[in-house]
């Protein structure tokens, strides 16, 4: 995947990670206009590059988010012939979906989602997402409406209880630091068992989801963590240099050698050098030709 070289290239990876941060407090507006200005700034032919598709990714991210319908229906295109050397995996697929069914073309939205599913292998249906699979399965008809499984951030737990989920959280980190994973993996467990379900609305949840997700990676089980780092990213809506690291490296050793580069390359744009100084020395010679 060819990605814009040069000053330039740095530029829009730099609009493109403070667009990042912006999305994770939730400025839509502030990150839709830097997202526009990298766009501009990608050289002819734009679709040829990397930054194309994450650009239009994020677009369409924000236009789904604020319902803004003639937002999604001009970049759908661009959803669409961005980086065609890119892994084909069903993103694509999953945002059409989305766009098809906020224009209310059902029958074009189930196709999307159809696809997604195969091509991923139904890993495109993240928690945040599983309301689209029992639309496709039929269960529902009315995602918008229905959407229970949507993130409540800031939604803050009993004191009691969050005390007692800290608690076990801090001991798991106690065991954890001794290397004694499968003991530290028990007391996240425990932390997670008392989050009240819908588990998924509480910030806590997302902490928990990255200690498990860190002893499955110590314990060299990547596809186990790479399971906690994907919905990290994709459901919680962690953007920030570690879960971006986890993510990449996690990719990395599945196989997923390319798409494991790029989310690392993200993460030394936003932790630099320093982030990998405490990783294994063999992942910042695979990033140090895209700086």
């Amino acid at each position: 995947m060819p990605c814009v070289d040069g000053e330039l290239g740095k530029i829009i990876d730099n609009y493109y990670n403070l667009c990042l941060k912006m999305l994770n407090d939730r400025m839509f507006d502030e990150a839709l206009t830097l997202l526009l200005e990298a766009w501009k700034l990608i050289p002819e032919d734009k679709y040829s590059y990397n930054e194309s598709f994450l650009i239009a990714w994020r677009v369409v991210q924000i236009a789904i988010e604020t319902k803004n319908i003639q937002l999604m229906n001009e970049w759908k295109t661009h959803i669409i012939h961005s980086c065609p050397s890119r892994a084909d995996t069903g993103e694509r697929e999953m945002w059409l979906g989305k766009i098809a069914y906020m224009n209310n073309n059902f029958k074009e939205a189930k196709e999307y989602f159809y696809i997604a599913d195969k091509k991923s292998e139904g890993r495109c249906f993240t928690p945040s997402n599983l309301i689209y699979k029992r639309f496709l399965s039929g269960e529902i008809t009315d995602v918008i409406n229905t959407n229970s499984n949507a993130i409540n951030k800031g939604e803050e737990l009993d004191d009691d209880l969050y005390d007692e989920i800290t608690q076990y959280c801090e001991e798991g980190d106690n065991l954890f630091d001794k290397n004694e994973f499968d003991k530290a993996l028990i007391f996240y467990n425990k932390a997670w068992d008392l989050l009240p379900e819908p588990k998924y609305k509480w910030d806590a949840a997302s902490w928990i989801y990255c200690a498990k997700g860190d002893v499955f990676f110590f314990k060299n089980e990547y596809f186990e963590a790479l399971v906690y780092f994907r919905e990290l990213y994709n459901t919680f809506e962690m953007i920030n240099e570690f879960v971006l690291i986890r993510y990449g490296q996690c990719l990395y050793e599945t196989g997923q050698v390319e798409e494991g580069k790029q989310f690392m390359f993200e993460a030394y744009l936003l932790g630099g050098k320093d982030l990998f100084i405490r990783e294994n020395a063999k992942y910042y010679p695979l990033i140090e030709l895209m700086i």
